[in-house]
């Protein structure tokens, strides 16, 4: 499945996204991470990119609330994605 993230164009977040092109895909890894505690969406889904080489990270968007509306579902009853 391919998903546009978004707010991509918030808190510097074209920058990160500038920053990771540096990188090869394979050498990235992502993780969604639920945040129940978001003020403008229940259903909030973080996407954070992992640059294991050198071992930092980043919030790079959220799933769209469409799509997190159901996925976050599924991450709350213990499924990992």
């Amino acid at each position: 499945m391919v998903i546009r993230v978004a707010g991509t164009t918030f808190e510097n977040r074209q920058e990160r996204l500038q920053f990771l092109s540096h990188f090869r895909p394979q050498d990235l890894t992502v993780s969604l991470e639920r945040e129940r505690n978001n003020v403008f969406d229940v259903n909030a889904i973080k996407v954070r990119v992992h640059i294991p080489t050198i071992r930092k990270q980043t919030v790079v968007g959220y799933i769209p609330a469409q799509i997190a509306r159901e996925l976050a579902k599924i991450i709350d009853i213990g499924c990992e994605i």
